[in-house]
């Protein structure tokens, strides 16, 4: 009969509670969590489902969380559940399981920057049972969990950056809170669009290569040279054959951006030849920019005042000098390391500024890059504006004078009628 009784009541303990005698944690959600035994077997299914709930939560909300402060966030519900579920739990009389303090640790945790782009989600769904906690000091806080996490879910465009990713000189750019980040190259195209943009690319410099090369030759070997036109292909060529030869070993015909990226997501801002090709592309377009204008204005020095060929050969010097020294401008903000790809793919992978989009102490580079390019520009037509002003001056003054002139042909002509 005692037998009976005994495996009655053993029987009704494994159903209501499960075995009383204390045992290890052995679910599947908080590995390594807790290192005391735990009031019964039922346990850890309690806390496996309760957690298991609340990080599909998370999951759902946020599937670009970074993997760290998963990882802390699972520990805050392995130990949240533990703590609700009041089960008993070997510890020592001033221990108490999860605290306050540690609770909203997660704020300055590996979820700070996950915080800050997701305040109400943390608010409303992590931290409001951290007030129920109490605030003793001497707390048992548990470790982070070994489960292996799955990987973040990035939305398009962006990218979980893989490993080449990483390696030295490439920097990646992070979406702030998540693990994912701005993939390279940039976010003007997705990658089919890269490798047909490439493509056209490269052809254009290179027919533009074999037509600016065919007029340095017309040139040199033509009977009527124009030195100022010469000026200009050789700047339109330096600038070209070394933009073709940068696209060539960067693109390819096949894309893949072998030069400013490392992976899918590592910008190479500072590689030298791309710094190369950048300034020399820099100093070209002030080359021809300045030789076009004195092209123009030699044009406009000998049809309107009467320039002859002597006077306009004689200003040559202080034109090399000058388009000499708006070329050589660019060499500041190479010293100060300002010429670089720019990861926004803002200069279409070429390394012109990597401070494209940056205010303050980068705005001089485009003083010395840019308005000496847009002032030559500007300049020639200012003065074939004024210039054409003062024609048109001159012709109101001529047909004032004509007409007064005819007008006293015509008095003096009937007066002589009535004589």
């Amino acid at each position: 009969m005692g037998n009976i009784y005994f495996f009655y009541y053993t029987f009704i303990q494994l159903i209501l509670f499960g075995y009383s005698q204390e045992v290890q944690y052995n679910g599947s959600q908080c590995p390594d969590v807790y290192d005391f035994n735990l009031a019964s077997l039922s346990a850890s299914t309690i806390i496996d489902t309760s957690v298991s709930t609340r990080m599909d939560v998370i999951f759902n909300s946020a599937p670009y969380i970074e993997t760290a402060c998963v990882r802390r966030l699972r520990k805050h519900y392995c130990m949240i559940s533990l703590y609700i579920s009041t089960l008993h739990v070997t510890l020592t009389a001033s221990q108490q399981l999860y605290c306050k303090p540690e609770c909203f640790s997660i704020a300055y945790s590996e979820c700070s920057s996950f915080i800050a782009i997701a305040p109400e989600l943390v608010k409303t769904v992590i931290l409001m049972e951290c007030d129920s906690l109490p605030s003793t000091p001497q707390c048992y806080n548990g470790s982070l969990s070994s489960f292996t996490e799955r990987d973040p879910i990035c939305p398009y465009p962006t990218v979980i950056p893989n490993e080449d990713s990483y390696e030295s000189p490439a920097q990646i750019e992070w979406i702030p809170g998540s693990a994912c980040a701005v993939p390279c190259p940039g976010l003007l195209f997705d990658e089919n669009n890269w490798n047909v943009f490439s493509k056209i690319v490269i052809s254009l410099y290179l027919i533009s290569c074999v037509f600016v090369s065919l007029a340095i030759y017309q040139q040199l070997t033509t009977k009527y040279k124009n030195f100022n036109v010469l000026m200009v292909c050789i700047g339109c060529m330096n600038g070209v054959f070394w933009m073709f030869v940068y696209h060539l070993i960067n693109n390819g015909f096949t894309g893949g951006q072998k030069i400013i990226c490392n992976g899918n997501a590592g910008y190479v801002e500072s590689d030298p030849f791309c710094i190369f090709c950048g300034f020399m592309l820099l100093v070209s377009s002030n080359w021809f920019a300045s030789w076009s204008f004195f092209t123009s204005l030699n044009l406009w020095l000998a049809i309107a005042n009467n320039y002859t060929e002597r006077k306009l050969k004689a200003l040559r010097p202080k034109m090399f000098m000058f388009s000499t020294f708006l070329s050589l401008l660019p060499i500041l903000p190479l010293g100060a390391g300002n010429i670089g790809y720019e990861w926004t793919g803002g200069t279409l992978n070429m390394c012109l500024n990597k401070g494209m989009y940056t205010r303050g102490q980068y705005g001089w580079h485009y003083a010395i890059t840019l308005v000496p390019l847009l002032l030559l520009v500007f300049l020639l037509p200012l003065i074939l504006l004024v210039d054409t002003l003062r024609v048109a001056t001159n012709l109101r003054q001529i047909t004032a004078d004509s007409t007064r002139l005819s007008t006293s042909s015509l008095s003096l002509y009937e007066s002589c009628s009535k004589v």
